[in-house]
């Protein structure tokens, strides 16, 4: 495949809980070390041609600090440090982001 995992360490701006990375251009898409890399992989393609035809739209995304976490199996949404405080049930599996929460 065409993407490269990283160590979320050699990101400044990821937060420590994630140990895992994809970086598309300035668009990261992260997870802990219990996330398969088939299944971070499979994240960063959707991103790649959900984005394609519109670099405009990568380039929002980007600039705004948006990034994609993959939850993992045995993980809830509220694992997740931006969602952490959140008083959601753990059956909650996707959310989209919001000016407070990228």
């Amino acid at each position: 495949c065409c993407f490269n995992i990283e160590s979320a360490s050699n990101f400044d701006t990821v937060n420590p809980f994630y140990s895992k990375v994809i970086d598309l251009s300035g668009f990261l898409v992260v997870s802990s070390a219990t996330v398969s890399d088939a299944a971070l992989y499979q994240a960063a393609l959707l991103y790649a041609k959900l984005t394609e035809a519109r670099e405009d739209f990568h380039n929002l995304l980007t600039k705004e600090g948006v990034f994609m976490a993959v939850i993992g199996q045995d993980e809830g949404i509220t694992d997740l440090p931006e969602y952490s405080e959140m008083d959601w049930d753990d059956s909650v599996r996707g959310v989209g982001a919001t000016s407070s929460i990228p």
